[in-house]
């Protein structure tokens, strides 16, 4: 039977909250998928190692040790929703002039 393990965490390390500690949950729920709180544009950086904090690091650890499928979950940052919402305007403008011309 498949189950689902919600592990919390803290972007840094403070107190009982470290990396060791977070690779040490891992390895004792070995899940087979780990969702990621970061936006999907972010992945490539993620996976290159460019952001580092408390989960990046234990995250990465672990996927060297063991095959785990890694899944960005989170919203867009503020700089791809805005690039987003121009698009979709510049879209829409267009869009009405068509329809007035035609």
């Amino acid at each position: 039977m498949k189950r689902v393990s919600l592990v919390g965490t803290v972007h840094e390390e403070a107190g009982l909250a470290s990396i060791s500690g977070l690779l040490g949950i891992l390895e004792r729920i070995t899940p087979e998928v780990i969702f990621l709180e970061i936006p999907s544009g972010a992945f490539d950086d993620y996976s290159k190692g460019s952001r580092r904090n408390l989960e990046s690091t234990a995250v990465s650890r672990y996927h060297e040790m063991r095959h785990v499928d890694l899944v960005p979950v989170d919203l867009p940052t503020q700089t791809q929703s805005s690039s987003r919402i121009t698009r979709i305007y510049t879209g829409a403008s267009r869009a009405r002039v068509l329809s007035t011309v035609g």
